[in-house]
């Protein structure tokens, strides 16, 4: 799984802003528990935006990002997911969130 750089983390967290997509930490199929960043919305066109974002700050990442892109409906959402990237979100972070 890759390590983002700093830069790259503030580059992700920004477009998912951007994109208006929840940026979170997922575990999709096959990933034995293993965290990497995801972003949910409430439509496929959330990851395009959110991959666009992500391109006018840093090509090369965004395709990275797109060459390996996976999703999973959530019910009345959807999750896109990058498993080659470990998450860049903040566990405890994502608890005070549900609370």
């Amino acid at each position: 799984m890759k390590t983002l750089t700093t830069n790259q983390i503030d580059t992700i967290t920004e477009a998912a802003y951007d994109a208006d997509v929840e940026l979170r930490s997922y575990s999709g199929r096959a990933m034995f528990g293993s965290q990497c960043i995801g972003v949910s919305s409430d439509s496929e066109s959330g990851a395009a935006l959110f991959l666009v974002a992500v391109a006018k700050e840093d090509a090369e990442l965004a395709e990275s990002l797109a060459r390996n892109l996976r999703s999973d409906s959530l019910g009345r959402g959807i999750i896109t997911y990058f498993p080659s990237f470990a998450s860049v979100v903040d566990e405890d972070d994502e608890d005070e969130d549900d609370e």
